[in-house]
């Protein structure tokens, strides 16, 4: 994760007058963070900064995905989402207790507004880890413009 302000969120008026806030509930959701599995997407694979960012500079590849396949071939405790770019961290309420996992994803499930170039969809397991699919979701293989001739005939 690369947006310094990930994972962030803002606790409503309500949540903070609760008397267990200061010491159980920030700590069950800092946990619930922990328990979640994250794989990132993008939408496009054609953006500069993206290949700078995440392919070592051009020298690693991208792997394209048939979306639906994808999603159609998930266990179906995995979840993908459209992660949403904002300015503010993301506020969870009084509501948001009744399913700290839930909250979790909804916290991991946004990113600050600056990152909004990536157009990025997040695969959310209910574990760190693998997450096993089955079926032929690839679709495309893109080689980075500096990748080694070494690697790319091991590919």
């Amino acid at each position: 994760m690369n947006d310094p302000m990930e994972g962030f969120y803002q606790p409503s008026a309500r949540l903070k007058k609760e008397p267990e806030w200061r010491h159980s509930f920030r700590q069950i959701v800092f946990e619930a963070k922990q328990t979640v599995g994250i794989a990132c997407f993008s939408e496009t694979y054609v953006n500069e900064i993206m290949g700078a960012h995440y392919a070592e500079n051009y020298k690693g590849i991208c792997i394209a995905y048939s979306a639906s396949k994808l999603k159609d071939n998930l266990p179906l405790s995995a979840r993908m989402v459209r992660v949403a770019y904002a300015d503010a961290p993301v506020r969870l309420s009084k509501h948001d207790k009744s399913d700290w996992y839930e909250a979790a994803q909804k916290v991991l499930s946004q990113k600050k507004y600056n990152w909004a170039y990536e157009r990025e969809w997040r695969l959310l397991g209910d574990h760190p880890g693998q997450i096993q699919y089955e079926g032929d979701v690839i679709t495309d293989v893109y080689f980075g413009s500096r990748i080694t001739p070494n690697h790319k005939s091991q590919i």
